[in-house]
């Protein structure tokens, strides 16, 4: 059986994926949605392939959504059943719609495995191969879901301002923050009593402290409100005034959001 990749509309993936970018944008912690055009992808998908089969082939057809159906020989299935495609020249056809995200659909078979050598049918215009990416080769992948590849970065500059130092990385980048052989004291990282504390929403937010010490909170040495996951890894406070490390979630409609830390 030959290796299948999802595949989808031209340029659905990007498409979804940059918008997903663009509306994660905040400043000083506050939404602020894009001022520019953004295009989402079509909720319609219409693939096919032709081809000239010398004995007959099983495919079966899945699809990230439930409104999908795959045309063998003039008969319209479900995604999930196993289909005979007759041997002689066959087209097949996949039609889907998902209203969320992009429609993607992955077929097994040989001859009429889900690759780029399917075409997308443009409902009028010049059909172009079908949209697809070699990470999602796995019936279990989702291609909704981007396969980030982290690595961690230094600062490339570190800067004397005002009593502190400014960690300067180059460029601007998603990633968790990590904090290694470090003495925090009261004020280091905000400007309230306590040692940290983040009042909005910080939703996704990792912090990673390894052999951090806390010094002289006026209330907790170490605090964090907020909705986010932190990892302290033998890590010390001393001279707090209530709690050495102390951990909230902040309302979001009415329900508190949990907030997830490992301590080791």
């Amino acid at each position: 059986m030959s290796k299948s990749k999802w595949i989808w509309n031209p340029d659905a993936f990007e498409r979804y994926h940059g918008m997903l970018v663009h509306n994660r944008r905040t400043v000083s912690g506050t939404y602020c949605p894009p001022m520019w055009r953004i295009d989402s992808p079509s909720g319609n998908l219409f693939l096919y392939k032709v081809a000239v089969l010398e004995k007959p082939e099983t495919v079966t057809m899945y699809a990230n959504t439930e409104c999908a159906t795959i045309l063998v020989a003039g008969k319209r299935y479900h995604a999930g059943e196993k289909i005979t495609v007759p041997e002689g020249r066959q087209m097949i056809k996949v039609n889907a719609f998902k209203e969320s995200g992009f429609p993607a659909i992955y077929v097994e078979g040989d001859t009429f495995a889900s690759d780029e050598t399917w075409s997308h049918g443009s409902y009028g215009r010049k059909d172009v191969s079908a949209g697809t990416n070699d990470m999602y080769t796995d019936i279990s992948d989702n291609p909704e879901i981007f396969k980030f590849s982290y690595k961690r970065i230094f600062p490339l500059n570190v800067e004397e301002i005002n009593g502190g130092k400014l960690y300067d990385f180059g460029k601007e980048s998603f990633g968790k923050l990590v904090f290694e052989n470090i003495g925090f004291m009261p004020g280091a990282l905000n400007t309230a009593n306590d040692q940290i504390i983040y009042g909005a929403d910080h939703s996704g937010t990792t912090f990673a402290f390894f052999g951090c010490k806390f010094f002289k909170g006026k209330n907790c040495a170490v605090s964090i409100a907020a909705r986010y996951n932190a990892f302290l890894f033998d890590c010390v406070s001393a001279y707090a005034s209530t709690d050495g490390f102390n951990y909230h979630s902040n309302n979001d409609t009415e329900n508190k959001i949990a907030s997830s830390v490992i301590e080791v």
